[in-house]
C-alpha cells in the first residue's frame, strides 16, 4: 500500500467546548492511498481531505474527512467530541 499527501497547518481557531468557546489549532491533510491489492483482487485508489481542530489537553474535537474511490463513490464522515471526562484543557 503507497500513501502520500500533504498537511497544512491554519493556525487557531475558536471551538466551543462545553458551552465555552476556547482556542483550537486547525489542521488540514490532503492525502492519495494506493493499494495494488493481493494477486491483483481488491485493488484501489482513494483520494480524500481532512479537516480537523484540536485543543490543547482534550485532543481533537472535530473532524470532516470527504474522501473518492476511483470508482468514483464518495463518501463524507464528520465526527464532533459531545463529552469528556478525565482530562483538562491546556492554556496554549
Amino acid at each position: 500500500m503507497n500513501s502520500k499527501g500533504t498537511y497544512v497547518e491554519l493556525n487557531e481557531v475558536t471551538v466551543v467546548l462545553d458551552g465555552v468557546e476556547v482556542p483550537g489549532y486547525r489542521l488540514t491533510n490532503t492525502y492519495t492511498i494506493t493499494y495494488a491489492g493481493f494477486l491483483g483482487t481488491g485493488a484501489f485508489v482513494r483520494e480524500g481531505y481532512i479537516d480537523q481542530v484540536y485543543v490543547a489537553g482534550i485532543g481533537l474535537v472535530t473532524e470532516s474527512h470527504t474522501a473518492t474511490f476511483d470508482n468514483g463513490n464518495t463518501y463524507d464522515l464528520s465526527k464532533t467530541l459531545t463529552s469528556y471526562t478525565g482530562l483538562a484543557r491546556v492554556e496554549p
